[in-house]
């Protein structure tokens, strides 16, 4: 009896070792929390600030909403459902000639709040504040640079994540300036498409 009790139980310890060495092993990879990234926008909308014809006959305009953008910062993330962003870029709109420039430009600084619904997706908003926006010219549009005051705006944003390193962006910024001498505000509310690359 003792003999059968002891040839069982190494049996059933070499059975239970066989079944611990085919169970798979499955390794999770978390992402790194922090990137920094490069990004590239283009945008539009808001008041006509300036316009200006050339000697062709085309006319050609400045508004307080529309340019480009190159800017850079860091994307961290908090959780796997959140993350935070903080960039500082220039964004400049500009209209130029032969003889001459015009260019509005700022520098705004963005810190952003998103929430993940898929691996893929991420949604969210936050503030911008625009410093030094300035309308400028030269050549023969040269005139006095007008700097409007400095404004802080809300932006909402959703990021398609291609992958690791690319996403691509579709935002609205509500932004007003404001100008000594003017009554009112100045529209520079702004939709627009951007991409970013993530290092």
């Amino acid at each position: 009896m003792k003999k059968t009790m002891i040839t069982f139980a190494i049996l059933a310890a070499s059975m239970s070792g066989a079944q611990a060495q085919t169970t798979p092993t499955t390794m999770r990879i978390i992402p790194a929390p922090m990137h920094v990234f490069a990004g590239f926008s283009a945008a539009g909308g808001g008041d006509q600030l300036v316009s200006a014809t050339t000697t062709d006959g085309d006319t050609r305009d400045i508004r307080a909403g529309r340019g480009v953008t190159f800017a850079a910062g860091v994307d961290y993330r908090v959780t796997q459902e959140f993350s935070l962003l903080a960039s500082l870029g220039y964004q400049y709109d500009r209209a130029s000639a032969n003889n001459g420039k015009l260019e509005f430009s700022r520098v705004p600084f963005e810190l952003l709040a998103f929430y993940h619904p898929s691996a893929n997706w991420r949604i969210g908003g936050g503030l911008r504040y625009v410093s030094s926006p300035t309308l400028s010219g030269s050549g023969v549009v040269s005139m006095r640079d007008i700097e409007f005051d400095s404004t802080t705006s809300g932006v909402v944003e959703a990021e398609y994540l291609a992958g690791p390193h690319w996403g691509f962006q579709l935002r609205y910024v509500h932004e007003r300036y404001k100008l000594d001498g003017y009554r009112g505000d100045i529209n520079a509310d702004q939709a627009g498409l951007g991409v970013r690359y993530y290092f």
